[in-house]
């Protein structure tokens, strides 16, 4: 596992402990709580959407120029 992997598990870690307790001692009632967890996760939903949708995007972009680069250098082989 690299240190950037362990970065990221720390980070999540961290960030969802750091979540829980924020649940567990914020001053509001259950049913408030709730809403906004509510709210909260549906926003959270369309951002990892969205990021998915771009990592998909990048990928196919990257799949494609690698493919171009790909026939290319295969033609600049051919013609010499």
């Amino acid at each position: 596992m690299s240190s950037e992997d362990s970065f990221y598990k720390g980070f999540f870690y961290g960030a969802t402990l750091g979540f829980i307790a924020g649940i567990i001692y914020a001053p509001k009632t259950g049913n408030e709580t709730r809403e906004i967890l509510g709210e909260n996760i549906k926003d959270w939903k369309l951002k990892a959407n969205d990021l998915v949708d771009s990592a998909k995007e990048r990928l196919n972009n990257a799949v494609q120029e690698g493919a171009e680069e790909s026939r290319r250098a295969r033609q600049d082989l051919y013609d010499e």
